[in-house]
């Protein structure tokens, strides 16, 4: 395996793992707006803020990106791996309507609980699902082709900011998440 697919396979498998912290904050707070409890909606807000950012600018720019380098060295995957590119669409706007749904609250306008629990409950798991499959059986793909995948130049549609929870360094606007994610972790 190159250096830089193993690289670039670890950064996606760390990004998931990420994700799956957020999801399961995600579905803790929305438990709690199921059994009738207030959510922390700050909290909410940060979670989709973040989900919306990071993944949808970088991750999901770079699987699509890995995804078109193994269909251009096995062509016969094309066809399997065109899904790609709608799941993230998909996820993208299911993600912005949750959001939309957090901001709305937050400002005051009055919204169905059942209608945010439903929003929350298509976007949890579509990309819970989106990344199983993923781990599944792509993250393998891209192992079993390392000797023929070239991603040592990484093009410039890819997005390239770091990760601003996860990274070296967490900004400003997620100071909160990141104090929320290390006030779990100590919990566990």
């Amino acid at each position: 395996m190159t250096r830089h697919v193993a690289q670039v396979l670890d950064e996606l498998k760390a990004d998931h793992r990420n994700l799956a912290v957020l999801l399961g904050m995600l579905d803790r707070e929305v438990a709690r707006l199921k059994s009738r409890e207030d959510p922390d909606y700050e909290l909410l807000h940060d979670i989709m803020q973040y989900m919306t950012g990071y993944p949808d600018a970088v991750h999901h720019k770079k699987e699509d990106w890995v995804y078109a380098c193994m269909a251009a060295v096995r062509p016969a995957m094309k066809r399997d791996l065109a899904r790609i590119e709608h799941d993230h669409a998909e996820i993208s706007n299911l993600g912005n309507k949750l959001l939309s749904d957090i901001q709305a609250i937050e400002s005051g306008t009055v919204m169905r609980r059942f209608d945010v629990i439903e929003d929350a409950r298509r976007y949890l798991t579509r990309q819970r699902d989106h990344m199983n499959w993923e781990d599944e059986k792509l993250f393998p793909l891209i192992d079993s082709l390392k000797s023929e995948l070239d991603l040592s130049e990484v093009p410039s549609r890819v997005g390239t900011m770091p990760d601003p929870v996860f990274g070296p360094s967490v900004e400003n606007a997620f100071r909160s998440l990141f104090e929320a994610i290390r006030n779990e972790s100590r919990a566990d």
